[in-house]
């Protein structure tokens, strides 16, 4: 999200490259986030769709109230009617105050794509396979799209296999699978990264 920001207002920069950077609004990420990690949790059907029910009256409140203070009072009264009574004061305040923190409202009402259509610099955008938290199959076509429609001729869009989120090798791409994974890097996608890099601005350089 922030380096097309950076290089909208920095001509100087080289090139970027975008390691599952979303190309979808962000409410859009987090439905798709929490939808697929409850899938592969085994959460059941009508609780899935009560959280995403929750989710929407969510992002619907940030967009209509600006003002925290009435937006959280909207998430408490979202939280009982999605939910039904039983939470305590407490509970409500922290989830109204986690929504309503700057990066969170933020990221929930951003939208990606114009700022990627205005990046003429060189884009490398890669995407895991197995992405739970930012989903290949949903984002790497957009990039793609916007990228190209903005006239783009130097970006390479690539998803890459049995990846998670972290660029590790992974089995499910779960967020619990990230700490169990000895890997740090896929060397495949360094690899890629490093290659993508040196054809571009050191190609007379020996190595």
């Amino acid at each position: 999200i922030i380096a097309p920001m950076v290089v909208t207002e920095i001509e100087s920069i080289a090139l970027i490259v975008l390691l599952a950077g979303p190309a979808l609004p962000g409410s859009q990420i987090l439905l798709d986030q929490n939808e697929k990690s409850m899938r592969l949790q085994g959460v059941a059907e009508p609780a899935i769709e009560t959280r995403l029910s929750y989710l929407h009256h969510i992002f619907q409140i940030l967009q209509d109230h600006p003002d925290d203070v009435v937006a959280q009072e909207k998430i408490k009264e979202a939280l009982i009617q999605v939910y039904g009574p039983g939470f305590s004061e407490e509970k409500m305040d922290d989830e109204a105050k986690a929504w309503t923190s700057p990066w969170i409202r933020f990221f929930v009402l951003y939208d990606p794509g114009p700022t990627l259509g205005q990046v003429t610099c060189p884009v490398l955008a890669l995407f895991g396979e197995l992405d739970v938290q930012v989903d290949a199959k949903q984002n790497l076509p957009v990039m793609e799209t916007i990228l190209e429609q903005a006239g783009h001729i130097g970006y390479l869009v690539q998803e890459l296999p049995e990846l998670n989120h972290l660029f590790q090798c992974a089995q499910t791409g779960a967020v619990e699978e990230y700490i169990q994974i000895e890997e740090t890097f896929s060397p495949a996608a360094l690899d890629l990264i490093g290659t993508w890099v040196l054809e571009r601005f050191f190609v007379d350089v020996e190595h």
